[in-house]
């Protein structure tokens, strides 16, 4: 009976010193969205372009909730990430400056120093950061184009993904398309480009040559599996990239962690099949006081498969484990 009891204290003291499930106790009021380094030591808070637009860019010691840096005062528009290993982060920030737009490109280092800074570079970074080759990501833009004259104007929007190698700022463009771009993604071996742009427009891009290996309309959303071979358009699983259909799954929302494919919601969550989308089991989750899952996000993959949620109406997080 002891011997059981002090395995159960045990266990609880475990639970309650993992750093990770203490973000609610030091993170600012009000922060809606982080994101985490893979090796879960650094945590960073941004602003949510709709609840939360006028929070600065800062960097936290995940052991202790210590500040380690302010990277950017609040801008019109702040996208940033830790790239793969968690050492770095990289963000593309438009600001408002002397009655003009400026946009720049960012990478800091695991203390918040600057390792290099881009001008003229702007748009979304996706989530998740992935590389399409060493120190080579992808960021989305696009602008509004108008020609004519007085007899008349056509007006549309120009997208475009591109690669950008961070350490020498060069970039190159990988797709093209007549619309605004909604959203963007990487396959996990950064092989493959999705795009999403207009209301329903989904292409797919071979990064390395930079044709386009598929198109498909009457698409809302996407996600990429764990395998790179897999792709979700809407409720429809489908191979890459052929586009060949693998099945049809009721909706959801999924994370993704080095080789696990998980169901965040609706919940319980669970361990998919990277394949088929279809339960293989329940995954573990580790959560702190007051944690909804209904009401979470995910927050970064960290080693050893597991995804951190942060739960901003509860200020709770929780760890998903397979």
């Amino acid at each position: 009976m002891k011997r059981t009891l002090l395995l159960l204290l045990l266990s609880g003291l475990a639970q309650a010193k993992e750093p990770l499930l203490e973000l609610g106790r030091w993170l600012p009021a009000g922060v809606r969205e982080v994101r985490v380094s893979a090796d879960g030591q650094r945590l960073l808070s941004l602003p949510s372009y709709y609840e939360d637009s006028e929070r600065a860019l800062e960097l936290w010691r995940v052991s202790d909730g210590q500040r380690l840096a302010e990277l950017h005062a609040p801008a019109q528009h702040i996208s940033a990430g830790f790239l793969p290993g968690g050492q770095l982060v990289a963000a593309l920030i438009e600001t408002y400056e002397n009655a003009s737009s400026l946009s720049r490109g960012y990478v800091w280092d695991a203390d918040g120093q600057v390792k290099v800074k881009h001008n003229a570079l702007s748009g979304e970074l996706p989530e998740p950061l992935l590389e399409l080759a060493k120190d080579t990501l992808t960021l989305s833009t696009w602008e509004n184009k108008e020609s004519g004259d007085a007899n008349g104007r056509d007006l549309w929007s120009e997208g475009q993904v591109k690669s950008w190698h961070w350490p020498t700022g060069k970039t190159r463009v990988l797709s093209s398309i007549r619309a605004r771009i909604r959203k963007s993604g990487v396959s996990s071996d950064g092989h493959w480009v999705a795009v999403l742009g207009g209301d329903t427009q989904w292409s797919l891009w071979d990064a390395r040559s930079g044709k386009r290996a598929a198109k498909k309309f009457s698409v809302s959303d996407f996600s990429f599996s764990s395998r790179p071979d897999t792709v979700r358009l809407d409720q429809v699983i489908y191979g890459l990239p052929s586009l060949t259909r693998v099945g049809k799954i009721p909706p959801m929302v999924t994370a993704v962690s080095g080789t696990y494919l998980y169901r965040l919601q609706p919940g319980p969550a669970q361990v998919l099949d990277g394949r088929t989308f279809q339960p293989l089991r329940a995954a573990h989750l580790q959560i702190s006081p007051g944690f909804k899952l209904a009401d979470s996000r995910a927050a970064g993959a960290l080693q050893g498969g597991r995804v951190l949620l942060w739960d901003p109406v509860h200020r709770a997080s929780a760890l998903l484990k397979p």
